[in-house]
């Protein structure tokens, strides 16, 4: 059986060096690494979503008026008889510029006022 060669005072040094400050610092390391990216997904994932809430909030509001209009002008009898008239037809066939600006024109009196 062999005895243990005591280390050297250098090889000891080399050792303390590696135990007490290389690894705890290589830990640390990952560990921080780890936490920034953790973090700047949850960073981005909440500004997408702010931005996100933002754009729904804006068409929204801007959507309410626009259906407004159209479900106003649906119900326009006086375009429905122009339509009529003019046999518009927008399913399956496409309609001409012409024919929509006269029918649109339908919808608007002398002073450039709509009428709904």
């Amino acid at each position: 059986m062999r005895a243990l060669v005591p280390l050297s005072l250098r090889s000891r040094f080399l050792l303390l060096v590696l135990l007490g400050a290389v690894i705890p610092l290589g830990l640390v390391g990952y560990w921080l690494s780890r936490s920034a990216r953790q973090s700047g997904e949850r960073l981005v994932r909440e500004r997408l979503e702010a931005s996100l809430l933002d754009v729904v909030n804006s068409v929204g509001g801007q959507w309410g008026s626009h259906r407004s209009s159209l479900l106003d002008l649906a119900e326009n009898g006086r375009l429905h008889v122009e339509a009529n008239d003019r046999e518009l037809r927008v399913r399956g066939v496409a309609v001409d510029a012409a024919s929509v600006g006269k029918v649109l024109r339908a919808a608007v009196d002398a002073a450039n006022a709509i009428r709904w």
